[in-house]
């Protein structure tokens, strides 16, 4: 399975690209586009997924790795977009250590 990681959101960006405080990655296989994070802010977001040609509906699925604004910040402008929630506990070692959101897309 081919798999290809874009670094969507980070406090670093290459020429043409917003940058901001947090991290977000777009995971592209060749069925599916899942989003992990959202930075802090989903405008700056959703302008770099434009840039890559990535339109929000195009992500089926988001993972949000832990509830720090600067990696779930942007989850409302996200949401807003494209999502439907669903959540769900991380579980590290046998032992819940925060909480996991997993959203499925409905458009």
């Amino acid at each position: 399975m081919k798999m290809k990681l874009k670094i969507a959101y980070d406090n670093k960006a290459k020429p043409g690209f917003k940058e901001g405080w947090g991290f977000s990655c777009l995971i592209e296989m060749e069925d599916e586009k899942i989003l992990f994070d959202t930075g802090w802010d989903g405008n700056i977001l959703l302008s770099n997924m434009e840039k890559f040609g990535i339109r929000p509906a195009e992500i089926k699925r988001a993972i949000i790795s832990h509830d720090h604004w600067d990696h779930a910040g942007g989850l409302p402008i996200s949401l807003e977009k494209t999502y439907s929630c669903t959540y769900c506990e991380l579980f590290q070692g046998g032992s819940r250590v925060n909480s996991l959101l997993a959203l499925n897309s409905t458009k």
